[in-house]
């Protein structure tokens, strides 16, 4: 049986390559960033989405 291959992160487990392991690490903190700054303002989503409006691409 092979031993499991070892990852320095989940994103480099997932990631096909170097660079989208990158990418995914990136937006990640990005994403926690925005969600301290939410929290730390007291915004209600709704508060934090700030009447964007998100259009489907397809």
């Amino acid at each position: 049986m092979k031993k499991p291959a070892k990852y320095v992160s989940v994103w480099d487990a997932i990631a096909d390559t170097p660079a989208e392991a990158a990418n995914l690490r990136a937006r990640a903190d990005l994403m926690r960033q925005i969600t301290a700054i939410v929290k730390q303002s007291g915004w209600t989503q709704a508060e934090a989405h700030g009447g964007v409006v998100l259009r489907n691409r397809a």
